[in-house]
C-alpha cells in the first residue's frame, strides 16, 4: 500500500478533509476512535464506547425493534457508498451513475449545508463541524429503502448495514493536486465576483487532502468499517476510468436486483 502514516498522524489528515461544498471544510463532531460494530440494532442507535445509553436495556430495545422494523422492508435496489479524497471525482462519477441507473443521488456536503447540519465551527480550519449523528438521522429513511448512492470522503460513521459495496476512487497524487488547485482558482473567483463567501482550499487543507491520498487514509478507513468484501478501489485519473467505472457499478447493480428479486 506504500507509505503509512502513524494513528496521531491520521487522525490529523482526517480532520482536515474538505467538504464536497467548496465554503466548508470537514471537522467531524464524533469520536473518530468509535468502534464498529456488526449488529444492525446497535449501528442503527450510533452506539459509542463512553455512550452514557450503552447499557441501557430498555433503550437498546427499542433500537433493536426500529432497526428490525427497518430491516424487514424489501430493498429493491442497493445501496451504494462512494467515498475518497476530495478531488477525485465521487460527485461526477456519483451524479452520473445516478443519471443512467435510477438510483437516487445525495452528496452529503450539500446535505449538511442545506440543512445546516453542524455542531459549532473549528477555527483552525476556518469551517463549520459536521454532526455526524444528525446527517445519519436525516438519511436515516432513505437509506432504509434502498437506491441511494451516497457521496462522501468520510465514511466510518455510517451504520455499516447501510451499504451493500462501497467504491474508493483513487487518484494519482500530480493529477489530484492539479484537480484541487484548479478547483481553488474557480472558488476564489466566484467568491470575489459573486460576493459570494465562499471559501477555497488554503495551502494547508492542500496539502492534507493530498497527504490523504498518499497514505491512503480513506482506503484504510473504508476497510476498518466496512466487510473487506464489500469494500473496492476504483482508479479515477482520466475520463476514460469515469466511463469504466459506471460500466462496472452498473452491472454489479444488474447482477444484485437478479440475486434479490426471487
Amino acid at each position: 500500500m506504500g507509505a503509512s502514516a502513524t494513528q496521531p498522524e491520521r487522525r490529523g489528515l482526517l480532520r482536515s478533509y474538505c467538504l464536497r461544498h467548496p465554503a466548508h471544510c470537514l471537522t467531524r463532531s464524533a469520536d473518530p476512535t468509535c468502534a464498529r460494530t456488526s449488529d444492525p440494532a446497535m449501528e442503527a442507535c450510533h452506539r459509542k464506547p463512553g455512550n452514557p445509553m450503552v447499557g441501557d436495556e430498555a433503550a437498546e430495545g427499542a433500537c433493536a425493534e426500529a432497526s428490525g422494523a427497518s430491516a424487514a422492508k424489501t430493498m429493491l435496489l442497493p445501496n451504494i457508498l462512494l467515498t475518497g479524497t476530495p478531488g477525485v471525482g465521487k460527485t461526477t462519477l456519483g451524479k452520473e451513475l445516478a443519471s443512467r441507473s435510477g438510483l437516487k443521488y445525495v452528496n452529503v456536503g450539500d446535505l449538511a449545508r442545506e440543512g445546516q447540519l453542524y455542531d459549532g465551527y473549528d477555527e483552525e480550519y476556518d469551517c463549520p463541524i459536521l454532526d455526524e449523528d444528525r446527517v445519519v438521522d436525516e438519511l436515516e429513511n432513505q437509506m432504509s429503502e434502498g437506491g441511494v448512492i451516497v457521496d462522501y470522503h468520510g465514511c466510518d460513521f455510517f451504520p455499516e448495514h447501510w451499504f451493500h459495496i462501497v467504491f474508493v476512487l483513487k487518484t494519482d497524487n500530480s493529477v489530484l493536486f492539479k484537480r484541487l488547485e484548479t478547483r481553488n482558482v474557480a472558488i476564489d473567483y466566484l467568491s470575489h465576483s459573486l460576493a459570494s463567501g465562499l471559501r477555497g482550499y488554503n495551502q494547508k487543507k492542500l496539502k492534507d487532502n493530498l497527504q490523504c491520498e498518499i497514505f491512503q487514509v480513506l482506503y484504510e478507513e473504508a476497510l476498518g468499517s466496512y466487510k473487506e468484501e464489500i469494500v473496492h478501489p476504483l482508479p479515477s485519473n482520466k475520463p476514460e476510468d469515469l466511463e469504466d467505472n459506471i460500466n462496472q457499478i452498473l452491472k454489479w447493480i444488474e447482477q444484485w436486483v437478479k440475486d434479490h428479486s426471487s
